[in-house]
C-alpha cells in the first residue's frame, strides 16, 4: 500500500476528534514498545499497547481537563514514512 497524505490525514483524525481509544485499537499494535524519555513522570518503556493506555493515557485523561486532543499541524510523507506534527 503506497502511504498517503490523506491516509495519514485520516488515521490521525481519530485523534483530533479525541477518540484515543479508537485511534489505539484500530492503529497501534497490541505489542508495541513505546519509549517516553525525560525526567517526567510518564518516562520509561512500555511494552504492550495496553500497558501504554492504562498507565500513560489513562494518567493524561484524568489530569487533562477537556481530555486529550491533539491538533495537526503538518503531515510529511518520504517514502513509507509519515512525520506527523501535533500539538
Amino acid at each position: 500500500m503506497l502511504l498517503t497524505r490523506e491516509y495519514v490525514a485520516m488515521v490521525f483524525s481519530l485523534l483530533e476528534q479525541g477518540d484515543l481509544d479508537g485511534y489505539f485499537e484500530r492503529y497501534v499494535d497490541k505489542d508495541v514498545q513505546w519509549t517516553i524519555t525525560g525526567t517526567n513522570v510518564l518516562f520509561g518503556t512500555y511494552t504492550s499497547r495496553h500497558e501504554f493506555i492504562e498507565k500513560v493515557i489513562n494518567k493524561l485523561k484524568i489530569s487533562l481537563v477537556g481530555g486529550i486532543k491533539m491538533i495537526i499541524h503538518h503531515i510529511y510523507i518520504d517514502g513509507n514514512t509519515a512525520i506527523v506534527e501535533m500539538e
